[in-house]
C-alpha cells in the first residue's frame, strides 16, 4: 500500500511541477491523474493493485480531507459572504455543465462499447396442469431478451417459497431448491429455465414459490421475478410477474 501513495504523491507533484513551469491554465492534480492514466495504461496495471489499496485507504478515510477546506472557508468567510451571489451561480451552473458532461460521455462510452444493454424479463406462459402424486412435473417459465442482441448475456435464477402456503424444498427434486442460470447467444431472444415438482402425497393442498432471476452479466433485468402454483387435482398453472 505505501508503494500505492508513493505513485499518488509522486504524480500529484509531477502534474502541479509541470502545470507551475510551463505556467498551464489546469490545476495540477489534474494533469497529474492523466499522467497517473497514461503511466496505468503503459504499464498494463501492474501496478494498479497497489494503487487500489491506497485508493481505498484514502476513500475511507474522505470526511479528514475536508478540514483544510473547512478551516479555509471560516478564514475568508467574510470575503465569501461579500460574493455570495456571484459563488452561488457559479456553483450551480459548473454543477450542471458537470453533470451534462458526464451524461454525454457515459453515453458516449456505452455506445462506443456497443450500445445499451439488452433487458430480461421472467414473464407468464399459457401452459398448465396440475402435480400429481409421483413423478416429476416440469414448470417451464419464458425468459426473454429484447434491445441490443449483439453479444451474449446471462442471468442467473433461483426458487423460494412464498406467501402462507409457500412450497418447501422437499417439494422439488432432490429435496433442495432449484436454482440455475440462462444462457443467451448473440441474437437469441427467448429462452425457458424449468423448475422441476416433484409428485407430492399431499393432493389437497395448493403452494406457491417465487423463481427470482439475479446476477445479469450483458443484459439489465426489468421483470425479476415470477409466481408459479403448484396445484393438486386441479388442472392449472399460474404464474403473477413482478417487477
Amino acid at each position: 500500500m505505501l508503494t500505492g501513495f508513493f505513485y499518488l504523491l509522486f504524480f500529484l507533484f509531477a502534474g502541479e511541477f509541470i502545470a507551475r513551469e510551463l505556467r498551464l491554465p489546469l490545476p495540477g492534480s489534474i494533469l497529474g491523474m492523466a499522467l497517473l492514466l497514461v503511466w496505468l495504461s503503459l504499464s498494463r496495471k501492474r501496478n494498479s493493485e497497489n494503487l487500489l489499496k491506497a485508493s481505498d485507504t484514502i476513500l475511507a478515510n474522505m470526511p479528514i480531507m475536508f478540514v483544510p477546506v473547512g478551516v479555509g472557508v471560516m478564514a475568508y468567510w467574510a470575503l465569501l459572504s461579500q460574493n455570495s451571489v456571484a459563488i452561488g451561480a457559479a456553483l450551480i451552473v459548473s454543477t450542471f455543465i458537470g453533470l451534462s458532461v458526464t451524461a454525454f460521455t457515459f453515453g458516449a462510452v456505452r455506445r462506443w462499447r456497443g450500445g445499451i444493454l439488452p433487458t430480461i424479463t421472467i414473464g407468464p406462459t399459457s401452459m398448465s396442469f396440475a402435480e400429481g402424486s409421483n413423478g416429476i412435473m416440469n414448470y417451464s417459465f419464458p425468459v426473454t431478451r429484447s434491445g441490443n442482441l449483439t453479444g451474449t448475456s446471462s442471468v442467473g435464477w433461483f426458487v423460494s417459497g412464498t406467501d402462507t402456503n409457500m412450497a418447501e424444498a422437499s417439494d422439488f427434486i432432490g429435496s433442495i431448491f432449484p436454482s440455475g442460470a440462462v444462457l443467451f447467444a448473440p441474437n437469441e431472444t427467448s429462452k425457458h429455465l424449468v423448475v422441476q415438482v416433484s409428485g407430492n402425497a399431499d393432493l389437497n393442498a395448493r403452494k406457491t414459490f417465487m423463481v427470482t432471476l439475479g446476477g445479469a452479466s450483458g443484459a439489465t433485468i426489468t421483470t425479476a421475478m415470477a409466481q408459479g402454483t403448484i396445484a393438486s387435482h386441479v388442472a392449472s398453472r399460474s404464474y403473477d410477474c413482478e417487477n
